[in-house]
């Protein structure tokens, strides 16, 4: 039976995210927010505007997730699946890495690699790390989701968002932490994607109501409202926090938390963003193919020794830049970083199906077990 063809709007969502999760790390590790590269004043406001449109893509892949997962029993292979790619792109960034000349790596190195989870303060799958443990919770969240009936949902979603959102924010960060990267965090997102995938918001009556064109532009404008407001309340804040030890406190808890996964207007924000793509209706199997890989190429570009290199080489960080055409030049490179890491990812699924379709993992068992017997073999005659 020929398998249906999934509906691609949350597919080329996911592209969208990722792509923005490139920007979002060039940004960061390029220099460009906290080593001066840009200085042509107009130029960085630009930049710092763009890095509050980013800030939904963390948040969207968990509400995909709840979207989704919320009915649905979750299968071990799944996990197995993301450990392994895990696994793979660190012990291949390790080796070539090491061939290069560029890195040493010592025998705790390959410890760490080894291990499914981060053991350093690289922290490079820190994402992969919690989505996985979400992985594991879901079954039990999903338990608590069919037992709730729609008013106890929203109570304990406005509940969630006081304690795991607000708070933190008010305080920043320091009456409960949660920055979102947390899994708590993760488990809250999830618990909002359920939701929005149980009762369907888009196809409540007070939607309905409202055409389709204005209800995307409504959504649109939310998400640029949100962002101006991160940006405008970062900016006004920096102002006046250097004007007495109260004003300090306060607003140095705003300013700690303007960024964060976890802040209401990025909440608001991200919501908006999925919605957005939840009006669309279309299927591609061009746009499908290429959402598959953007796991891969969040631990592709995003892995340690990769972002330390490729951004010095692609000359992401070598300003002072003073033109409006870096900003082009970002935007471009951060094409080519999806397109070559895409490519990766595709290179490694071809070699991970060659490998499955040959059963050629089975055959290496099969061959280190008849070894292992002939030991015990060997060992039995000389005992004799």
């Amino acid at each position: 039976m020929k398998q249906k063809e999934r509906n691609s709007n949350f597919e080329l969502m996911r592209i969208v995210s990722m792509f923005m999760i490139i920007l979002w790390h060039m940004y960061i590790y390029g220099g460009i927010r906290d080593r001066g590269v840009v200085q042509n004043p107009s130029l960085q406001v630009i930049f710092n505007f763009l890095y509050c449109v980013y800030m939904v893509h963390v948040n969207s892949f968990i509400l995909l997730t709840g979207y989704f997962q919320f009915d649905k029993k979750i299968k071990p292979s799944k996990i197995v699946s993301i450990i392994d790619m895990s696994l793979f792109y660190k012990v291949i960034s390790m080796i070539v890495f090491t061939l290069l000349g560029l890195i040493t790596v010592s025998k705790l190195d390959v410890i760490q690699n080894l291990f499914p989870f981060e053991l350093n303060l690289n922290d490079s799958h820190w994402f992969i790390r919690y989505y996985i443990f979400l992985y594991l919770l879901i079954p039990f969240i999903n338990i608590l989701i069919k037992n709730l009936n729609k008013k106890d949902y929203k109570k304990l979603l406005i509940i969630l968002t006081f304690v795991f959102s607000i708070i933190p924010f008010i305080t920043g960060n320091k009456s409960l932490e949660n920055n979102g990267y947390t899994l708590y965090h993760f488990i809250y997102i999830y618990l909002v994607g359920a939701y929005l995938g149980k009762y369907k918001i888009n196809k409540s009556d007070i939607v309905k109501k409202i055409p389709v064109n204005l209800y995307r532009i409504i959504l649109i404008l939310i998400i640029f409202l949100c962002a101006i407001s991160n940006y405008n309340m970062n900016v006004t804040c920096n102002h006046l926090k250097g004007l007495n030890s109260i004003f300090n406190e306060i607003f140095g808890n705003f300013i700690n938390m303007f960024n964060k996964y976890s802040n209401p207007i990025v909440i608001l924000q991200s919501i908006s963003y999925f919605l957005l793509f939840e009006t669309f209706d279309f299927k591609s199997k061009i746009i499908n193919r290429i959402s598959a890989l953007t796991l891969g190429i969040y631990l592709v570009h995003f892995d340690f020794n990769v972002r330390n290199n490729i951004f010095i080489f692609l000359k992401i960080d070598g300003g002072p830049y003073h033109s409006y055409k870096y900003l082009l030049y970002y935007f471009a490179i951060g094409v080519l970083i999806f397109v070559c890491s895409g490519i990766i990812e595709f290179v490694r699924q071809l070699i991970m199906k060659f490998i499955k379709k040959r059963k050629i993992t089975q055959r290496f068992e099969n061959k280190i077990s008849s070894f292992v017997d002939s030991l015990k073999f060997k060992e039995s005659n000389i005992k004799e």
